[in-house]
């Protein structure tokens, strides 16, 4: 999670750093769904690396790039196999969203 966190901090972006908490438990409860996908654990740490480098470099293209890698990674992850990891993240995302819009 720091690592995300960073990443908005550094987007100086003041709606997504009003959102962060929403993010946050949204990316918490995907990452909770996705943990037996083992092989995609790796991959996802490649991608990762991948935004460090490109905002290293100052390189947005390769940055946004690399996002959208993951994004379409995580939406395959969901709608994959049988379809029950989609239907337990649309009520865990349920879940979430009636905890933080109270």
């Amino acid at each position: 999670m720091e690592f995300h966190t960073a990443l908005l901090v550094a987007s100086h972006n003041h709606v997504l750093m009003q959102l962060a908490s929403v993010i946050r438990a949204s990316m918490r409860a995907f990452f909770e769904l996705t943990t037996h996908l083992g092989s995609r654990h790796e991959q996802a740490l490649h991608l990762h690396g991948a935004i460090v480098e490109a905002v290293r470099l100052r390189q947005p293209d390769a940055a946004k790039a690399a996002i959208a890698r993951i994004l379409e990674t995580a939406v395959s992850d969901l709608h994959g196999g049988d379809g029950r990891l989609y239907d337990l993240a649309e009520r865990e995302t349920d879940k979430i969203r009636s905890d933080c819009f109270q």
